[in-house]
């Protein structure tokens, strides 16, 4: 959610929220919500009111989550800097390990069935 110069991010699978100053970082690298609690909190309640005014369907959490599958899923790898030309075969492990992992979820299609 941006406001002026203010931009607020909220992530649902942590729970938890950035503000970024964009007039004093426009990379987005120095999140400010710590220092700024009045604002995000502001900022929290009206990105809530404006869900709630254009009736948007709410995120529930997902009775399934599990958190140590998620780190190694999404923030201990990151698939997208994998580069193979270059890779070692260290890297080259790593990725078979978490393509194993990866492999391993069950989709959600497969729990209806």
């Amino acid at each position: 959610m941006r406001e002026g110069n203010w931009m607020l991010v909220e992530y649902y699978d942590e729970e938890k929220v950035e503000l970024y100053d964009l007039s004093a970082d426009a990379s987005e690298t120095l999140n400010v919500a710590g220092r700024e609690p009045a604002r995000v909190a502001t900022m929290c309640a009206a990105l809530a009111a404006w869900r709630k005014s254009v009736n948007a369907q709410e995120n529930k959490p997902n009775p399934d989550f599990d958190p140590s599958q998620f780190r190694k899923l999404y923030l201990d790898v990151d698939a997208s800097r994998f580069d193979p030309p270059k890779a070692a075969q260290a890297d080259w492990e790593k990725m078979w390990r978490w393509r194993k992992l990866m492999d391993s979820v069950p989709s959600v299609a497969s729990k209806k069935e």
